[in-house]
């Protein structure tokens, strides 16, 4: 679960407490109490998702896996995660056969909708580079 992995890249990057670590957070104007780090550790509760940015930032760790466990912690040589898409798929798949009829018309709808708006970015920044 997240509350593990948290404590995980807390401790790997070398952050030994909640206090330390929360001190680290508010620095970077994120409000987290070492007693709210504590809960999300504890998986008691769950940080948003800017706060999970955050922490997988500071701990230089892939906010993929952070969420879901999926892939490497660690970050290539580059900053990108080595995350397995393959994975991710068959999960995805999983999810959307378990869906209501109306429930997979709207996850159709959102990636047909996204799949235009990539393709019409596409097409700008080709047009805006001459290519």
């Amino acid at each position: 679960m997240i509350g593990e992995r948290i404590a995980k890249a807390r401790k790997k990057a070398g952050y030994s407490d909640q206090k330390s670590f929360s001190a680290e957070l508010i620095k970077n104007g994120f409000k987290v109490s070492p007693r709210t780090l504590a809960d999300y550790e504890l998986n008691n509760t769950e940080p948003k998702i800017s706060t999970v940015r955050e922490i997988a930032k500071i701990c230089n760790v892939s906010f993929n896996w952070l969420i879901d466990g999926i892939g490497d912690a660690e970050l290539t040589s580059s900053g990108v995660s080595n995350y397995n898409h393959e994975e991710s798929i068959d999960n995805a798949e999983k999810m959307y056969r378990e869906l209501s009829i109306e429930d997979k018309q709207i996850v159709y709808a959102v990636i047909k909708r996204l799949h235009q708006t990539s393709s019409a970015l596409d097409d700008a920044v080709d047009k805006a580079f001459g290519e």
